[in-house]
């Protein structure tokens, strides 16, 4: 006699990317894109990135988060912190796209320690503190596994998705640095790196 499975009542196709929310500790985080926007007198850099390793180990592998920096003077320290968990030390231009991407080139990942709390009625993460990925470095060499390469390169693919369905919902891009960007370059085409 067969024995049945019933796939609806039994299975479950899990995506892995299914929507997951960050939980407050320490996670191993990969850039996948940078942009910017004006929501008041000041403009906001925003660094996209995603979860290559959570070493808390909640499964949050893949989660996308957006971390928020804004581009004053009181604020630029917040930016070196993270250039610097990047294993950066050379002086970049923050408002140049294209100076970002070059870190995250050179870099690759960094460890972040995030903070969720409620407010408003809203969770919010954000990213506390950021450190250099000790754990990844081997020999003075970031290794990275075949499923953190992986789920970078899922990320990069997502990006300029997410970029598309934030303007149909109606978020204005400020366009920095204009001369070094080329002119050809949309938010709709193919990440550049």
């Amino acid at each position: 006699m067969p024995t049945m499975i019933s796939p609806q009542k039994q299975g479950k196709i899990s995506n892995p990317l299914e929507r997951k929310t960050l939980t407050t500790g320490n996670k191993i985080f990969a850039p996948i894109g940078v942009s910017y926007i004006k929501p008041r007198d000041k403009v906001l850099l925003e660094l996209c990135c995603i979860v290559i390793k959570d070493l808390e180990d909640n499964g949050e592998e893949g989660v996308i988060h957006t971390e928020k920096f804004w581009l004053t003077e009181r604020a630029f320290w917040r930016l070196a912190n993270w250039a610097l968990s990047m294993r950066v030390n050379y002086d970049f231009d923050c408002e140049n796209r294209q100076s970002l991407e070059k870190i995250f080139s050179t870099g690759t990942c960094f460890q972040g320690y995030v903070q969720v709390k409620e407010e408003d009625g809203y969770k919010k993460s954000e990213i506390k503190s950021f450190y250099v990925p000790t754990s990844l470095i081997k020999n003075g060499k970031l290794e990275l596994s075949d499923d953190m390469q992986s789920t970078i390169e899922r990320g990069e693919e997502i990006f300029p998705k997410i970029i598309k369905n934030r303007k149909e919902r109606g978020v204005k891009f400020v366009n920095m640095a204009p001369v070094a960007v080329p002119s050809s370059f949309d938010y709709d085409d193919e990440v550049p790196f």
